[in-house]
């Protein structure tokens, strides 16, 4: 099967989804999708897999579809988790960055 290396990690909620490509990573950035309902304000948080936290930065959405650039120049090789706060609500995904 064609789509055996493609790993598209995304989350959804009746008013928000979000999406991580490419994953794994092979580059210095990677982009997050996220798909509003409205304007608000989202942290987008990325820690190593042993939860030291390697970025952080707010993000205003708008309704639609919007494409946050994260920058992984300083990401040693290993897994991520990059996390969406939104509200009272954390959006977790795996980032493998190779």
């Amino acid at each position: 099967n064609s789509n055996r290396n493609l790993v598209v990690m995304g989350t959804q909620s009746n008013e928000f989804h979000t999406t991580i490509y490419p994953n794994p990573c092979l580059v210095d950035f990677a982009s997050l999708v996220i798909n509003a309902t409205e304007e608000e304000s989202v942290w987008i948080n990325i820690h190593s897999a042993v939860g030291q936290l390697i970025s952080s930065q707010r993000f205003i959405t708008t309704s639609g579809t919007n494409i946050v650039t994260l920058d992984l120049t300083r990401v040693a090789k290993q897994t991520c988790i990059v996390s969406i706060v939104r509200n009272d609500k954390v959006y977790n995904h795996l980032l493998i960055v190779e």
